[in-house]
């Protein structure tokens, strides 16, 4: 079987620019929040000592997801998207809804990510694959 890699996509985000909407007020944070996070993300987020750095290397990976697929603006959603590890601490990604319709329709079948964190930054790669 031969793949081939039909995008590549990276983002970075300064923790403290996640941590200043964790600390300002709640409903500023809480819409963004709900739109960008899915509730296994929110989950995962309140198992770590410092949630900020946690939802900033989603919210990279999500973007750098973004820019590695080859789709609409309008069907990219972050709430169609979730970002969580596995039992080695591998992230890897799920899709839903029109998203992974749209993912699927452009015979992409998997999406590779890599997060990395450095003092104040998070950065993010991704790579799709059909």
């Amino acid at each position: 079987v031969l793949f081939m890699i039909c995008g590549i996509g990276t983002d970075i985000v300064k923790i403290q620019r996640i941590r200043d909407m964790l600390e300002s007020e709640k409903g500023c944070f809480d819409a963004f929040f709900r739109k960008s996070f899915t509730e296994k993300e929110q989950l995962e987020a309140k198992t770590r000592s410092d949630e900020s750095e946690y939802y900033s290397s989603r919210f990279a990976a999500k973007e750098a997801i973004f820019k590695c697929l080859p789709l609409s603006t309008d069907i990219k959603r972050l709430e169609n998207m979730e970002v969580l590890n596995d039992e080695n601490g591998k992230p890897f990604v799920t899709l839903y809804g029109e998203l992974k319709l749209e993912t699927e329709k452009n015979c992409i079948t998997r999406i590779h990510v890599s997060i990395s964190h450095e003092d104040k930054y998070i950065i993010a790669y991704a790579i799709a694959e059909k």
